[in-house]
């Protein structure tokens, strides 16, 4: 869908406001990433997992891992996709695991944060 990145968006901020609620109990952080990935089952024998792969999935992992409870932290072409644009808080140009280049990734706070 052409608002793929636009809706991935508008997902997080409703998750990231739900989860507020219980945060002492479920602290959320979440990162978002646009681009291609491969989707399917990966394994071998008796265990398979259906599961996605690629640049893209390790971006969204690696801000996951860096975004503090109540935050999306999502690459600029996340932000930037459609229409509408995303409102940020802050930008930054961060080096991430396990890649040579630098990322510019946008800081989304929840409503509620």
């Amino acid at each position: 869908q052409r608002d793929h990145a636009q809706r991935a968006v508008a997902a997080a901020l409703e998750m990231s406001n739900l989860f507020s609620e219980n945060s002492k109990y479920l602290p959320v952080g979440i990162g978002l990433s646009t681009g291609e990935a491969m989707i399917g089952n990966i394994g071998g024998g008796k265990r398979l997992e259906y599961t996605a792969v690629g640049d893209t999935v390790n971006i969204a992992a690696r801000l996951q891992e860096l975004a503090g409870p109540g935050e999306i932290w999502a690459t600029v072409d996340t932000v930037t996709s459609g229409e509408k644009q995303s409102v940020v808080s802050e930008w930054r140009v961060m080096k991430l695991r396990g890649r040579e280049t630098s990322v510019r990734i946008g800081i989304i706070k929840s409503e509620r944060s």
